[in-house]
């Protein structure tokens, strides 16, 4: 693992196109994605058990 100090700006960002940030991000735009990492597959069986106790079915 190399050090920051080891790192080579120049090397690294040269022949490249980059753009600037804008000034206020409060306008922009930011989309992410969330993963449901602890899924087991059985999310329909969940949702069927959770409704028939808000609606006190057997």
């Amino acid at each position: 693992m190399k050090s920051i100090n080891e790192i080579k700006l120049n090397q690294l960002t040269k022949n490249r196109t980059y753009f600037a940030s804008p000034d206020s991000w409060e306008d922009q735009v930011l989309y992410f994605l969330m993963t449901d990492r602890f899924s087991d597959g059985k999310e329909k069986r969940k949702t069927c058990l959770i409704a028939r106790r808000i609606l006190k079915m057997p």
